[in-house]
């Protein structure tokens, strides 16, 4: 029951807090420059002429609007309630003093580089209810532990190797790589910390080899300020995370594992990661043309000789088209490539546009071939070259002139030291080279009627 005496004691009690609090203030400052890394400790201190304690909540991205506890953020401040703040005494000198561990701020799924706001109070009081008692704050910024990932290059034929590579803040030498594929997984390998902010790690062709063609996600992870990993593996399937919860990763998806792995790292108190991922494609070999050298087809029938055979071997029965990319000598942007058995594919083309002529020479024309999987992943990883010789250009310097008609008559006639590729001589549309195909390109040369076409 509410006797007089209890409400009279209740009374006389707020009045001398109202007192007490009357005049009052507390002020805070943080040590340093204002901007900390997880992990860094924070020496907190002020004066506080209210109470011989000072209660500190946090506030911030991600956080109850009133606030949390500052060493515990998954602990909402409540008001009045005093075991729900953090508390440091006040000495007979109306200073106090508080080292707050930015470690507590891990908790906070998506801290990088965010702004808190720390009020020091000289009652339990939270945010919406800081003005009835006396406060001040002051605001930090708290950054992750950043670490980066750089594939050398986007995708990786099986039996290929691929280079991961990354900077760091701290700890070079304790960094470590999960590989998660189709296939294939490896947990915590040492990254190869170089000492100087940088790592590099190779996933090995022999590595690759044993991966299904598909997706592989790459995870690096940073250890933190303490150098030491929250999540760790216990075998080949199984994890521990920093709540001591151990994980099978070995019966999950890639996808899924991945994810959780990645949560178990976010949600730790000091680690930090970087994802990325790239393309384990079938491999493609011996990319050739058959025969490597042909002449421009400028009469749109191709004759003896003006046609090459591409081919790549595309093995897997993953593979569910190869095509090739012909548009730099005149053809198709995607030619499609038959399968002609034991992985072999191949396209007949000719040319109307002649390569390039640098150095005194006509240079390999590369030919992209991109290769497709049923899961729609494709590779891209080789070219085809083909040499293409303006027709008629006996000598290949690029020009076509009489000396062109001569060359060949001399070849055709056995004389030594004029070695040519006879299809490109063939201009008068006859099955062999002879010497009617040079009277004919010494007549087309000099502009003879009836000779404007060369075969």
């Amino acid at each position: 029951m509410i006797t007089a005496h209890r409400i009279l004691l209740t009374l006389t009690l707020c009045l001398f807090l109202c007192v007490l609090a009357e005049g009052a203030s507390v002020t805070v400052t943080a040590s340093g420059t204002g901007v900390y890394w997880i992990g860094d400790g924070i020496l907190l201190g002020g004066t506080n002429t209210g109470n011989t304690t000072t209660y500190l909540f946090l506030t911030g991205p991600d956080l109850p609007e009133n606030g949390v506890k500052l060493d515990d953020v998954t602990v909402p401040v409540a008001d009045g309630q005093g075991s729900t703040f953090v508390q440091a005494g006040v000495g007979p000198d109306n200073t106090w003093r508080y080292t707050w561990d930015t470690s507590a701020v891990r908790q906070v799924a998506g801290v990088d580089h965010s702004t808190y706001t720390i009020y020091a109070v000289s009652a339990p009081r939270d945010r919406a209810h800081v003005s009835k008692a006396a406060f001040g704050t002051t605001s930090v910024v708290v950054k992750r532990d950043f670490v980066t990932v750089t594939l050398s290059a986007d995708s990786v034929a099986r039996g290929d190797s691929l280079t991961i590579s990354g900077t760091l803040h701290d700890f070079p030498d304790n960094i470590s790589v999960w590989l998660f594929a189709e296939g294939y997984r490896s947990f915590a390998r040492p990254a190869g910390g170089a000492g100087d902010g940088s790592f590099a790690n190779v996933v090995t062709g022999s590595e690759t080899l044993n991966m299904t063609a598909g997706w592989c996600s790459v995870i690096i992870q940073h250890p933190g300020k303490d150098g030491e990993p929250d999540v760790v593996p216990i075998n080949e399937t199984w994890i521990r995370d920093a709540a001591g919860s151990e994980i099978d990763l070995g019966v999950l998806s890639r996808e899924v594992a991945v994810g959780t792995l990645i949560q178990a790292i976010r949600t730790s108190q000091s680690d930090a990661y970087a994802w990325s991922y790239f393309r384990v494609v079938e491999p493609l070999t011996d990319p050739r043309a058959t025969p490597a050298l042909i002449p421009t087809d400028t009469d749109g029938v191709p004759g003896p000789g003006e046609t090459a055979t591409l081919s790549v071997t595309a093995t897997g029965a993953n593979v569910v088209s190869v095509t090739a990319a012909l548009s730099a000598i005149g053809g198709s942007a995607a030619a499609v490539m038959s399968d002609t058995g034991d992985g072999i594919w191949t396209v007949s083309t000719a040319a109307i546009v002649p390569s390039p002529f640098v150095d005194g020479a006509y240079q390999p024309v590369l030919l992209p071939v991109k290769a497709t999987g049923a899961d729609g992943i494709s590779n891209t990883s080789v070219s085809i070259p083909l040499t293409v010789v303006k027709n008629g250009d006996a000598n290949q310097d690029n020009r076509v002139t009489l000396y062109d008609a001569v060359y060949t008559a001399r070849h055709v006639l056995g004389i030594e030291s004029y070695p040519m590729t006879e299809s490109v001589g063939m201009v008068a549309g006859g099955d062999a080279l002879s010497l009617a195909d040079a009277a004919y390109l010494a007549r087309h040369v000099l502009g003879i009627p009836g000779y404007e076409v060369l075969h």
